[in-house]
């Protein structure tokens, strides 16, 4: 069931409760007074008009009628129900129904004027709480708002204040809109403000400089219309500061200026690749005008000299937002072609998507063609420089006089290396000259049938009886030819080069070379090849030369050490108290400097000279003297003791003994300085002369002599380690006393 709100329920009760005080009267009053109690009728009726409105008022009268003849019946029960108040009922009953309609009407139109009062009520709070919020928003906006009646603000918000460092309260009522405009704007300003609403239209939106408070310039924007505002037409708008966007459209006029002007081509497209702007460069280099290149498809632009897998990769790598740049071949408008250089970057718009495509262009044609003459320049270049170092290589054998298998080693490798080519072989004549014999090969192997040739057999012999280089190419025609002179086992040769080697006027060899895969090769490699050939036979016949010249400067060795050798057994024969005792004190020397770390070769024969001529200077001294059976004077001492100055100016003059003067002329120095003749002290003395000093004092102590017999090892031993510090420089001694035994046996 629906529920009776309480208001209802209360009015209900209300007419209930005027019947039945109605009912009360009626019976109270109507048989003690006799009263016509009609009139009380008009008590419940009003209460129903009034609760219920018309409907109720009306039938509430109908029910007070109905009740009141009832009641009258019951009292009246001798005269008939209708007799007694027919005609007095009847303008009773008019009034009670015009009374309760009456009411209802008027309760109706009451609650319509309460209705309309609580809603226009309402429509005022609603407008004031509506007026409060737009103050408040109006207020807090980030633009600026502002109203102007009569020439004058008569509101304006923070923001509109603080564009020109002002407070609101200091433009209201108190500066014009000329107040903010700079000088030059401010009659055009008034004029727009003027015509805001004239001429059929509804707002104006312009731009002017306004001034702030400190006469600065600050770049605005205004939308404003004219409305009706408490019954006078008041401009509003709003107004934004545009000094950033000002800055921003500075900067992308800028940046535009600067596309329009880039000495490359740009080129943006959708995400589709469909063209949407290009620069006059990128117009100019593809030969087409804007109308034709803006919404055409790149593809326009392609050469096909890309294969697919080209594009599919460029594609793939910006379409994954990845930047890509490369080189490629594109067709002009008129069809020619041109290498470009091309990046292409993906612009990522707010939500991650890519938006568009920029693509920088340059016409590189030119500069390709310049790598490429610098590549090919750089080629020959590094060939020159591969040949240059070739016979630098071949100079430096040459010059390095090393033997003629060492040298012949060194020039093959040094034209394979120069030639490009993997074998390199030299042939020489045969000592009667009717064959051809291998000297060396490198890179292949020879097979025994091509290592002797007869006398002009295959290409070699035929380039060495002609004396021009042959070149054949082709593995066919290598492989028809008989005996060429080189060949390799189970391998095929795709070049074959065979030169005559001349050297001051005759010819030393021939220069076989091979390929085992194709060569290019022109008439500068020929003539390299010849310049090889050369410079191999030079080094051939100098490294001859020099083989020669060592056979005579060993045995020119062998002269000299066998007169030194001869010298050093007259000596011994002249003294006949120290007959052998060079030998002894040579060999011992030289056991000791190699104790004492001398290795090179040519160090060790200059002390073995040294010792073997230590005491050459005595072929100046006197037999007198030399051979005298007893003591010597200090006369004959002194005149002794000059053997060490007669050989140094003996040997001086003679230049491959200068290296030797050290033990001839120093071996009677002292480690204390009282040596002579000198009077050198320690490392001032050679280490030759030191070392020879204690073999040479080692080796008279223990000879026998005509005025004393021989001391034994370890007496000899013990005078060599006392005499340490004062006669022998200490480190040769304990060297010399770390061989020991073998020093007693040498």
């Amino acid at each position: 069931m629906r529920r009776i709100d309480r208001r209802t329920a209360g009015e209900v009760a209300s007419v209930i409760g005027g019947f039945v005080v109605y009912v009360a009267a009626f019976f109270a009053l109507e048989p003690a007074l006799a009263m016509d109690t009609a009139s009380l009728m008009l008590v419940p009726v009003a209460v129903a008009g009034w609760s219920f409105g018309l409907v109720g008022g009306a039938g509430s009268a109908l029910v007070a009628l109905l009740l009141h003849s009832v009641l009258t019946a019951s009292v009246l029960h001798h005269v008939a129900p209708f007799s007694r108040v027919a005609l007095p009922g009847l303008p009773t009953a008019l009034v009670t129904i015009a009374f309760g309609v009456a009411v209802g009407l008027f309760r109706r139109r009451d609650r319509q004027l309460t209705a309309a009062f609580e809603r226009r009520r309402a429509l005022e709070h609603e407008l004031r709480a509506s007026e409060r919020r737009l103050e408040q928003i109006a207020a807090n906006m980030l633009a600026g708002t502002y109203s102007i009646r009569d020439g004058r603000f008569v509101y304006v918000n923070a923001a509109f204040a603080a564009t020109f460092d002002y407070t609101p309260e200091e433009i209201v009522e108190r500066l014009a809109p000329g107040d903010v405009v700079h000088p030059d704007d401010r009659p055009w300003v008034d004029d727009r403000i003027a015509r805001t609403g004239t001429d059929g239209d509804e707002t104006r939106r312009f731009r002017f400089r306004g001034v702030r408070r400190d006469g600065s310039v600050v770049p605005v924007e205004v939308l404003e219309q004219l409305v009706t505002l408490e019954g006078e037409r008041t401009v509003v708008g709003t107004l934004l500061d545009r000094t950033r966007e000002e800055a921003d459209e500075a900067r992308l006029r800028l940046q535009l200026t600067a596309l329009q002007a880039a000495p490359v081509g740009i080129v943006v497209t959708d995400p589709e690749g469909i063209i949407e702007w290009a620069n006059p460069r990128a117009l100019e280099l593809t030969g087409y005008d804007e109308g034709e290149l803006v919404g055409a498809h790149t593809r326009m632009l392609g050469s096909g000299r890309q294969g697919a897998d080209f594009y599919r990769s460029l594609w793939e790598t910006i379409t994954d937002g990845r930047p890509w740049s490369g080189e490629l071949i594109n067709r002009r408008k008129g069809g020619s072609e041109y290498r470009e250089a091309m990046s292409i970057t993906p612009v990522i718009g707010p939500r991650g998507a890519i938006e568009h495509f920029v693509a920088a262009k340059r016409d590189i044609t030119e500069q390709a063609r310049a790598r490429e003459s610098i590549r090919t320049l750089n080629r020959d270049l590094q060939t020159q420089v591969q040949r240059l170092t070739t016979l630098r290589h071949i100079d430096a054998a040459i010059t390095a006089g090393t033997d003629l298998p060492a040298a012949v080693a060194a020039f093959l490798e040094a034209a394979r290396e120069g030639l490009g080519v993997d074998v390199a072989a030299l042939y020489v004549t045969t000592a009667d000259g009717g064959e051809l014999e291998l000297f060396e090969a490198r890179g292949a192997t020879v097979p025994p049938e091509a290592r002797r040739l007869p006398a002009g057999a295959g290409l070699v012999g035929q380039a060495m009886a002609d004396g021009e280089p042959y070149l054949v190419q082709g593995w066919e025609r290598i492989e028809g030819m008989q005996r060429t002179g080189v060949a390799v086992d189970a391998e095929r040769l795709e070049l074959l080069a065979a030169t005559p080697m001349h050297a001051r006027g005759g010819l030393r060899g021939g220069l076989v070379v091979a390929h085992r895969s194709p060569l290019a090769v022109g008439a500068d490699w020929t003539t390299f090849l010849a310049m090889v050939a050369t410079q191999g036979a030079i080094l051939i016949d100098n490294a001859a030369l020099v083989s020669d010249l060592a056979a005579s400067n060993r045995e020119l060795r062998a002269a000299y050490d066998a007169t030194i050798e001869g010298w050093s057994r007259a000596l011994d024969l002249r003294d006949k108290e120290t007959e052998g005792h060079s030998r002894r004190v040579t060999e011992l020397t030289l056991r000791l400097a190699r104790t004492m770390g001398f290795r090179d070769e040519d160090e060790l024969l200059h002390i073995r000279r040294g010792a073997l001529l230590h005491d050459i200077g005595k072929m100046g001294v006197p037999d007198a003297i030399l051979q005298k059976p007893g003591p010597l004077t200090d006369e004959e001492w002194g005149r002794m003791r000059q053997h060490t100055i007669y050989a140094a100016d003996l040997l001086a003059p003679i230049d491959f003994l200068k290296p030797a003067l050290a033990i001839p002329a120093a071996h009677h120095e002292r480690w204390d300085g009282a040596g002579y003749p000198l009077g050198l002290e320690s490392e001032a003395i050679p280490l030759a002369a030191r070392i020879f000093a204690v073999a040479d004092v080692y080796d008279a102590l223990t000879s026998d002599r005509p005025y004393r017999p021989a001391w034994t090892h370890a007496e000899a031993i013990a005078h060599i380690r006392a005499e340490a510090g004062r006669h022998f420089d200490p480190a040769v001694v304990e060297a010399f006393l770390a061989l020991g035994a073998e020093a007693a046996t040498g």
